[in-house]
């Protein structure tokens, strides 16, 4: 029921009571009476709701943690077209065999592509065994240390064969497209071309690389461009500053890229002696630039995605007092079971109930009627079909709460087609009821008629998650039987905020006031977005492993196929201990000019965070988070090396 008196109604006639269209008058004078529900005019009215819509949930998890882990499947994308394009280099002589015989480029694409097929069935059905591993971890950690992303809600594993077939299949269309991308260049080389060349691909004539040196060097420019126009054009502590931010770091990563690749062009292109190892080195790099690009590129993205999502964790203000808070400068909120007709804030209704006008002085109550409804935020999971709608004086919330669009003067707009315009918070109307500005929600009034309510004002980061707010004057035309007031905050000096709360619920416990924190709601609230951040964070931590997985693997790969070239320097003079250390500086410049484009990339993105007033400073867990970038690129970059010279490779000179 409703109330204890719908309850209590309930109990003594056998029905289960949904809703109860009367005041608190005309129950207790029924109850009181022994009256029917008929003979005292009541309206009980069952609520029609479909369970299936009710139970439905608002986040499908499946798409959820799809696009969590988008980085891990790009990441791994990368790897195996990397892994391929280094098989397929392997065979450049039987690719130009086969093509010089007669076998057109298709057939032969085909044919390499089959084999790569087989081996992509392989891993999947490996896969599909792992992820049932896989599943149930996530779910344990939903259960655990990630439960407040699903309010401690608790889950069982399920396999669902369908769902088994489509993954495994979708992994071999990827892994097919990522090694179709490595044939491509690869078979579109002359016959003859791929017989001398062996196991190395050309890049290409030096004048193409200068021109697309030159071609990737302006672009960036343009990007560059953009990214200080957007920086510099944007307040830091503004409506929206986080996202433009964002999209300011992502142009500033992206033409980071672009510079990297029209350095290595101009590298590739030069020509004469070397001045130093540092020259060698980007030489060295600039032969294989596709390989080098890919690898910075796979740690540049992975660093801005993990260090950049990191700046939009929430949290709880320190200045909790100001109105402009999430918690709107209140101290306390709270709702009755019964409702309270008198104006806590006068005379009158302070000498009713007992309060201390002197403990109260600098304290004001604000209350709010309440109409019951659905929980729409983000600690339920169930979807919300209609949202509980509270009845507000705008002139009493003027100025508190931060606006994403419109304020509370939009509520005092008379009907529009019928519609009465209410505020409701961002996180609500985006991911409970997936509506926007200017959608309806249908309702039904205290004589069972369809009314619609038009979200007209949309609250940013706040404690109002879950409900919608209409003018009081609304509220009293639609439900003209539903007196008093239910719901309240309580905005009252830190000083006396104990002394208050204590006092409240003492004098008001007859009519069931609970009152609690608006700290405490709020981080209830924030506890949810800052548990999918992290596991963002975790997961793209996962992606930005294979990203410096990727590293050692190139590193491998071009040690490999030089193996001639450093047996030559070791017939020159040079020892192998030098030619290790030359390797490990050449290889490092990659993963450290991914590391420097994608963490100056993430601090451009999250500098409302850093010198604004948005959001949570990254602090040590961003230092940390570098450190161990830097480490993890340490470590594969000297396994590679270590692994790959372990002896001479002056054997490699008897080929020649």
């Amino acid at each position: 029921g409703q109330s204890m008196w719908g309850n209590r109604w309930g109990s003594l006639t056998g029905l289960r009571i949904n809703k109860v269209d009367a005041s608190r008058e005309d129950l207790e004078k029924s109850l009181r009476s022994g009256l029917t529900a008929s003979e005292a005019g009541l309206l009980f009215r069952p609520l029609r709701i479909d369970a299936s819509d009710a139970a439905e949930s608002p986040i499908d998890f499946g798409q959820l943690f799809m696009g969590f882990s988008f980085f891990v499947i790009v990441a791994a994308m990368s790897l195996t077209g990397m892994l391929f394009a280094f098989a397929m280099e392997q065979r450049n002589r039987q690719a130009g065999l086969l093509l010089a015989v007669g076998i057109p480029a298709k057939k032969v694409r085909r044919l390499f592509l089959a084999e790569g097929l087989i081996l992509s069935l392989a891993g999947a059905l490996c896969g599909i065994l792992l992820a049932t591993y896989y599943g149930k971890g996530i779910l344990n950690l939903l259960s655990g240390q990630w439960s407040g992303a699903v309010a401690g809600a608790s889950f069982d594993f399920s396999s669902n064969p369908t769902s088994s077939v489509i993954g495994m299949f979708g992994a071999m269309a990827m892994a097919s497209l990522a090694m179709w991308w490595a044939t491509r260049r690869q078979l579109s080389a002359e016959p003859t071309k791929l017989l001398a060349m062996g196991e190395t691909f050309s890049t290409g004539a030096r004048g193409r690389s200068f021109v697309s040196g030159k071609l990737s060097f302006a672009i960036a420019g343009v990007l560059f461009a953009v990214a200080l126009g957007l920086a510099f054009l944007t307040d830091l502590s503004g409506p929206g500053a986080s996202m433009i931010f964002f999209g300011a770091g992502w142009c500033l990563l992206a033409g980071g890229l672009l510079v990297f690749q029209s350095r290595l062009a101009r590298s590739a292109g030069s020509s004469g002696e070397f001045l130093d190892a540092a020259s060698f080195s980007r030489r060295n790099a600039a032969r294989r630039s596709g390989r080098s690009i890919v690898t910075a590129g796979a740690i540049a993205a992975g660093a801005f995605l993990v260090v950049g999502t990191g700046a939009f964790r929430k949290q709880v203000s320190t200045s909790l007092e100001q109105p402009s808070s999430g918690t709107g400068g209140f101290a306390f909120l709270g709702e009755s079971a019964l409702p309270v007709y008198d104006d806590l804030n006068g005379g009158e209704g302070r000498e009713l109930f007992d309060l201390n006008g002197t403990l109260l002085a600098d304290s004001t109550v604000v209350p709010l009627r309440v109409r019951e409804g659905d929980d729409a935020s983000c600690l339920n999971l169930n979807k919300a079909l209609r949202p509980r709608l509270y009845g507000v004086k705008p002139s009493d919330l003027e100025d508190r709460f931060m606006f994403a669009e419109g304020n509370w003067s939009s509520l005092l707009q008379d009907e529009i087609d019928g519609a009465i315009p209410a505020a409701v918070d961002q996180n609500t109307m985006m991911w409970a009821l997936k509506k926007g500005v200017g959608d309806l929600i249908e309702y039904r009034d205290g004589e069972g008629g369809a009314f619609q309510v038009k979200l007209a004002a949309v609250l940013k980061g706040s404690m109002l998650q879950g409900a919608l707010y209409v003018d009081e004057r609304h509220f009293e035309e639609k439900f003209p039987k539903q007196g008093g007031y239910r719901g309240f905050f309580v905005d009252v000096p830190p000083v006396k905020a104990d002394a208050v709360f204590d006092h409240l619920t003492d004098r008001l416990s007859n009519y069931g006031l609970d009152l609690r924190p608006s700290v405490e709601r709020l981080a209830e609230l924030q506890e949810v977005e800052n548990t999918y951040i992290a596991i963002f964070q975790f997961l793209g931590g996962l992606g930005l492993l294979l990203g410096t997985a990727g590293l050692a693997v190139v590193v491998a790969r071009n040690l490999l196929e030089r193996s001639k070239e450093i047996g030559l320097l070791e017939a020159v003079g040079f020892a192998l201990p030098r030619l290790r250390k030359l390797a490990t500086t050449e290889h490092l410049g990659l993963a450290f000019w991914g590391l420097g484009i994608g963490v100056s990339s993430a601090v451009l993105g999250i500098s409302p965070a850093l010198f604004g007033e948005i959001g949570q400073p990254p602090g040590t867990n961003f230092v940390w988070l570098l450190v161990g970038l830097i480490v993890l690129s340490l470590f594969w970059t000297w396994l590679a090396v270590t692994l790959s010279l372990q002896t001479s490779r002056l054997s490699a000179l008897r080929d020649e």
